[in-house]
């Protein structure tokens, strides 16, 4: 059976409507050819298929169409005035709007020359010319089903997206809620033991703040420098096990004492050991390593230079900043330049000299905090 081009040979007047057997929801075809006699042609034979048919009768005109009427297939002549179908089928791959269309070239050229190329520039089949009816309706219906199922699967993918941003936006949410539960549980710690030694005052926010100014002074990352500044609120938090006589005696401590207050290094490592949270657990090595000294002679464990943490050397400055520039009832406070005469004095010796020019370094954000928290007098 002749299956070529069958143009309408039904009674004047008789040809199908535009909206001959169209349904609401029927999958959009466009048809871009030159020669209207072909346009009207295909348009006839497809909407007796019930597809919703739109046709353009150039290059230009079919990338227009195509914005307007979103085709799922589009039946391309190859060689047509203006630009090509290799072209037109380029820009429809490119524009986000026809991206997913089918799209069939026509040509009357040697499809094995042709394909390739026709490939190339994004076309899904080729068919030659003459067509043969019941081929391009069978390519047709094929294209468009495989359209569809593109189809499905990208709305399934954008429901799995939609379903994957909601589940980690709750577990964004839960997350940071447990961080700020952990970062009161912090708080309220830091709290506990600023209040067993009342003389202090604002200790941990002022030296919360100069160690956090001074890991930025030292170019450490916005993470490390948020890390130092929440964790060093509890460098102190194992005075909580220090006897009150001992951390509340308004005289010089004996031997005896001052080995009993060096204990709350200890103390608060072992309230803060074993953690797997990051904050916590470099919570614990600051609380155990602050009083260490560059050159071994601090306590608990004389460690010496980077054997000592980072973050605890870094604390250990802060802390002796604001120790030398508060006020205590065994001795008056000094001034922060007196204060830092000696650190640069101490620089190798109690302290990590690297750290030290830090601090100098960072100056005067340390003395806008010390303004800010002022000590007690």
């Amino acid at each position: 059976m002749d299956c070529r081009y069958q143009f309408w040979s039904g009674p004047k007047g008789s040809r199908p409507s535009a909206e001959t057997g169209r349904k609401v929801n029927a999958q959009t075809v466009l048809i871009v050819d030159d020669d209207s006699m072909t346009r009207q042609m295909l348009t006839d034979m497809l909407r007796l298929q019930s597809y919703d048919v739109h046709s353009a009768e150039s290059g230009e005109d079919a990338l227009r169409k195509a914005k307007e009427c979103s085709p799922d297939l589009i039946l391309l002549d190859l060689i047509m005035p203006g630009i090509d179908g290799y072209e037109v089928a380029s820009q429809l791959r490119a524009d986000p709007a026809s991206r997913q269309a089918a799209i069939i070239m026509i040509t009357g050229r040697d499809v094995t020359r042709e394909k390739t190329r026709a490939l190339e520039a994004g076309a899904d089949d080729l068919l030659s010319k003459p067509i043969c009816m019941a081929e391009l309706l069978a390519r047709v219906r094929m294209a468009l089903n495989s359209k569809a199922y593109r189809d499905r699967l990208e709305n399934e993918r954008s429901v799995l997206e939609a379903e994957v941003s909601r589940q980690t936006a709750a577990l964004r949410l839960a997350l940071d809620e447990s961080a700020a539960a952990a970062l009161e549980i912090v708080r309220r710690l830091a709290l506990a033991a600023e209040f067993r030694d009342d003389s202090t005052g604002a200790h941990v926010e002022r030296v919360s703040r100069y160690a956090q100014v001074i890991a930025v002074a030292m170019d450490l990352s916005k993470e490390d420098c948020r890390l130092i500044r929440l964790a060093s609120t509890m460098h102190d938090v194992g005075k909580i096990g220090v006897p009150d006589d001992v951390l509340k005696k308004p005289g010089k401590l004996t031997p005896q004492e001052t080995a009993v207050m060096q204990q709350h290094t200890v103390i608060g490592e072992r309230i803060l050991q074993g953690s797997n949270v990051s904050l916590v657990k470099t919570a614990s090595e600051i609380a155990l390593y602050h009083h260490e000294w560059w050159n071994g002679k601090g306590y608990p464990h004389q460690l010496i230079g980077e054997n000592i943490p980072r973050f605890a050397r870094i604390v250990s400055v802060a802390d002796a900043i604001d120790a030398m520039t508060s006020s205590r009832p065994y001795r008056q406070p000094v001034s922060l330049n007196e204060a830092f005469i000696e650190l640069e004095a101490m620089s190798g010796q109690q302290f990590d000299p690297d750290v030290v020019l830090a601090a100098i370094r960072a100056k005067k954000d340390i003395a806008a905090i010390q303004l800010e928290f002022r000590p007690a007098t």
